[in-house]
């Protein structure tokens, strides 16, 4: 029985549910650190051209050359592969004339295997910022800036790569001048 003139839809805005609290639980602390690393971004040129005209042939190559070419090489120059990001990696070197010398030693192997991988490769150095397994900052972003700016089958270094390489008597690289990638203005060379 309703009590005399209260209806239901008063008493319902008078009614609180009590509700258990959540467990708070601390969260666990990721540990940050920051340091100084080659940066090395390949990517498969045309790749999604190949993934239009057959999918599994697709990844079965990208498979192929990365378990049978990239990794070896990459293990042999002492580099880390942080994450791979479909048809590119992201590779991480304490040593700028390592990732060189990687992109150096891949490129061709890449270019002659069967079916062929032709493969833009972009290396900076600069300071990057570990978190986790992950790795942040404008090394990263400028080696992925790097990249596309490489022609199908070369590499793009920026400018500090090449006079480290330069000075060491490394590879030479042809100056392109300061170019705009995104929103970051970048003096790059390339092969």
């Amino acid at each position: 029985m309703e009590p005399a003139g209260q209806d239901v839809s008063s008493r319902q805005r008078h009614c609180t549910v009590a509700h258990p609290r959540p467990k708070i639980t601390p969260r666990k602390t990721v540990r940050q650190v920051r340091r100084r690393a080659a940066i090395l971004m390949p990517g498969t040129d045309g790749h999604s051209r190949l993934m239009a005209a057959d999918e599994e042939a697709a990844l079965a190559a990208l498979r192929h050359h990365r378990a049978a070419k990239f990794d070896p090489v990459v293990a042999r120059h002492s580099g880390r592969v942080v994450k791979l990001m479909g048809d590119g990696a992201l590779v991480d070197f304490a040593s700028v004339v390592d990732a060189v010398d990687c992109a150096l030693t891949f490129q061709p192997a890449a270019i002659t295997g069967q079916p062929a991988m032709v493969l833009r490769i972009g290396i900076n150095l600069g300071d990057i910022i570990l978190r986790g397994e992950d790795v942040y900052g404008d090394g990263v972003n400028i080696a992925a800036r790097l990249k596309p700016l490489a022609a199908p089958g070369g590499i793009c270094v920026s400018s500090v790569v090449q006079k480290i390489i330069r000075d060491l008597g490394g590879a030479a690289f042809a100056d392109k001048g300061g170019v705009e990638a995104g929103d970051i203005i970048l003096r790059v060379d390339g092969k």
